[in-house]
């Protein structure tokens, strides 16, 4: 009872202090200052992430041994029949890393993708629906924009959560190679050990993370 009194009090908070598009749609009771101050719990992890060496050199070894669409298309059909196709994309060592965050009570991860620049996974965990991401917009957009994505936020009603994705692509030097996908999961029991007043405090913190986090867009 107390809990759900606090997280009552911890969402009348976000609806009184920002801006509230629209009451009538729980998928935008989630405000963007609020969505900012969760993204800016997790990015400087995925950051790290992205451009760890092992993630790197993965990319780069796909990156110049490319699958044709033909080889990503028959990847994607068998994907949910093939368990060596899975057990290589789900248990690489980046993947193995993948499973400690998603795992971690710290954050509030719930997947997280490592895609080529053709869209086909190079790591991924947990197992995720399909095997080619690049007709995804949230791929789409991390690749075709220089800046980080964050997808519209939507209301799952089997789990009363909100959930959205963070994308980011990923560079050597001036050459892209592919992108890293997170979805974040905004769950009661995260809400209430984060506390609203340390989510908008991060942003503080976090002065100090690399410029491109400053170019995060979110789309209606």
């Amino acid at each position: 009872m107390f809990k759900s009194h606090l997280l009552t009090a911890i969402l009348t908070s976000i609806i009184t202090c920002f801006t509230v598009y629209s009451l009538a749609d729980p998928v935008k009771r989630l405000s963007r200052n609020y969505t900012q101050a969760i993204v800016d719990a997790h990015i400087r992890l995925l950051y790290r992430l992205g451009h760890s060496e092992a993630v790197i050199t993965a990319l780069n070894d796909r990156f110049y041994n490319p699958f044709t669409l033909d080889e990503i298309l028959a990847k994607d059909k068998q994907w949910h029949n093939s368990v060596e196709l899975q057990t290589q994309i789900t248990q690489n060592p980046i993947a193995q890393e993948m499973a400690q965050l998603v795992a971690s009570t710290q954050y509030s991860i719930a997947e997280i993708m490592l895609v080529d620049l053709n869209g086909a996974l190079v790591a991924a965990y947990p197992t995720t629906t399909d095997f080619w991401q690049g007709d995804e917009d949230k791929f789409q957009r991390a690749i075709t924009n220089s800046k980080f994505y964050i997808s519209p936020a939507k209301w799952d009603e089997s789990t009363q959560d909100y959930s959205f994705f963070v994308a980011m692509a990923i560079y050597r030097g001036a050459e892209k190679l592919g992108a890293l996908i997170a979805g974040l999961n905004v769950t009661e029991e995260y809400m209430l050990s984060m506390g609203l007043e340390r989510l908008l405090e991060l942003r503080q913190q976090e002065s100090s993370t690399p410029k491109e986090t400053d170019a995060i867009e979110e789309k209606p």
